[in-house]
């Protein structure tokens, strides 16, 4: 309904938000209240995290993210994993794994 409204373009079932390829971040406070200068602050900490994340994983396992600030379509909040699109063809359709933030967390050395 959202996406036949304008007010979204990830269609179900398929977009990188439904299938656990991306995730829209804001802030805790002014949500999506924030200058361009301020989002473009928060994209290069999502970078730099991201940094340190891949520096603890094998080569093969490494992350490579798109911010959709980067996009035509201005999308600030929007983080999806680079290649979800062909790693989509791959998956093998069941119930989704879930994973909780502190679990993922827990395995990452900040």
């Amino acid at each position: 309904a959202l996406v036949k409204a304008g007010r979204s373009k990830a269609p179900w079932p398929r977009s990188a938000h439904c299938v656990g390829e991306a995730v829209d971040i804001v802030h805790g406070i002014y949500h999506w209240q924030l200058t361009r200068q301020e989002w473009q602050f928060l994209s290069v900490l999502g970078r730099l995290a991201l940094d340190r994340v891949n520096a603890q994983l094998p080569k093969r396992d490494k992350l490579e993210l798109v911010w959709g600030g980067d996009w035509r379509f201005y999308d600030p909040a929007h983080w999806e994993i680079a290649d979800y699109k062909e790693r989509l063809r791959q998956i093998v359709p069941g119930p989704p794994e879930r994973h909780m933030p502190r679990a993922i967390l827990s395995k990452v050395r900040f």
